[in-house]
């Protein structure tokens, strides 16, 4: 989680924790480890190369 938004800087590096919790949104993510392997790693998804596109086709197929 990036300590380092306009959501997220200022306090005190020992109160990362808190921050992150109360504070932090979906945009505040940078990294994400599943079983071992990173799904996101500097805020891109790795496993999914466009995902407004993925979600776009995914909604489509919904309303279809």
């Amino acid at each position: 989680v990036a300590l380092d938004s306009v959501r997220t800087a200022g306090p005190l590096p020992r109160l990362g924790a808190e921050t992150a919790v109360f504070a932090a949104t979906a945009a505040d993510v940078r990294h994400t480890v599943v079983g071992g392997r990173h799904v996101v790693r500097d805020g891109a998804h790795a496993l999914v190369p466009d995902v407004p596109q993925a979600l776009a086709r995914a909604v489509e197929a919904l309303r279809a």
